[in-house]
């Protein structure tokens, strides 16, 4: 592309894990254009992953679900977007929101996945090939290489504030758990049929705690409440109860521990990107190789059933009533696993 673009904008207003999935196109965007001015659009659940990003020039705020929502509002953000000249918008996510942004953004050059309204908007175009390429960040470098730019990395990041990373320093101090190591269970999920059995994570957090000494610390949005205050009145020796924390404090907790452990949903993957030592990724309805984890890390799912996978995203329910793509996942499996991996890394207590 000649000459350079004096102003990008990336559209990206979906969930945590998306927008997390994003980072390493915006960061080989930045590397590619570094005198251009870069902004960035997400929905308000994804300001937090992105609001520390030092590639990032301008954050934009589109509260599509709920004071952005009519369609004039949408008619004067695109005016606003529009009056802001961007040379280039590339959209990695395929909702026909983000097309029509791109749309009227004005902009010369449009680059987006070509399913959906994008096939007439977006030149060059992409096409979003779920079973060629299941991997998600994958798929959103490509939208790069359809560009030429060839030399990008799939490593995933995001910086922790240092005020939430203060403020968990405050409380292992206040705790006396300097020197401890740290385990986080994360149990929920946006979808029912991604969530491991809760009684499989008070067992492992049990385990974790009597025999490998792990303070377990558990993570959750504060409509997950009740499940976290399930496990800590039955859990012992008793874990933190981090419920009711930010999304960015429970990224400080992540950010200090040795160990996390939770299904296929945003905190798993915001573990991977602030450097938690050890993933432990569930994975229930969905693919498990959609994601490329570290070599500490490890993406568990039951073998052998032929109903998986049965969904892109996850499901309500279990559509053959049996759960047993969760339910084969064996505790003391996930337990061997995390072991093993503190033996092979002998310096885990340093």
């Amino acid at each position: 592309m000649s000459p350079d673009p004096d102003k990008i904008l990336i559209i990206q207003t979906a969930f945590i894990g998306d927008v997390l999935f994003t980072t390493p196109l915006i960061r080989a965007v930045k590397q590619r254009f570094p005198k251009s001015r870069l902004s960035v659009m997400v929905a308000p659940r994804g300001e937090f992953v992105l609001r520390n990003n030092p590639h990032i020039d301008e954050l934009l705020i589109l509260d599509k679900r709920g004071k952005d929502r009519s369609l004039g509002v949408m008619i004067e953000r695109i005016r606003e977007l529009r009056a802001q000249e961007f040379d280039l918008v590339m959209s990695p996510h395929r909702s026909w929101r983000s097309a029509i942004l791109a749309w009227g953004s004005g902009a010369r050059r449009k680059v987006g996945f070509r399913n959906g309204l994008g096939r007439w908007i977006y030149s060059p175009s992409v096409y979003y090939d779920w079973e060629g390429e299941p991997r998600f960040v994958e798929r959103k470098l490509n939208l790069l290489r359809a560009m030429g730019i060839t030399q990008v990395s799939n490593l995933v990041e995001m910086f922790v504030d240092e005020h939430d990373r203060a403020a968990v320093a405050e409380i292992i101090a206040a705790g006396g758990l300097q020197g401890k190591p740290l385990a986080a269970l994360v149990p929920g999920s946006h979808w029912a049929t991604k969530r491991w059995i809760l009684e499989y994570y008070l067992e492992l957090g049990s385990r974790l705690g009597r025999e490998l000494a792990f303070q377990v610390v558990l993570l959750a949005s504060p409509q997950e409440k009740p499940m976290l205050d399930w496990l800590e009145s039955r859990m012992e020796p008793k874990p933190l109860n981090r419920a009711g924390d930010s999304l960015g404090m429970a990224a400080a907790w992540l950010e200090r521990c040795d160990v996390c452990v939770g299904g296929d949903t945003g905190p798993t993957y915001i573990a991977v990107a602030v450097g938690t030592k050890h993933v432990i990724a569930l994975y229930g309805p969905t693919r498990e190789n959609t994601f490329d984890f570290r070599e500490g890390d490890a993406a568990l799912v039951k073998e052998g059933l032929r109903c998986h996978p049965c969904s892109l995203h996850g499901t309500r329910s279990c559509p053959v009533g049996t759960l047993e793509c969760q339910t084969g996942i064996w505790p003391g499996r996930v337990f061997e696993v995390i072991s093993n991996k503190l033996h092979e890394a002998a310096d885990w207590r340093k």
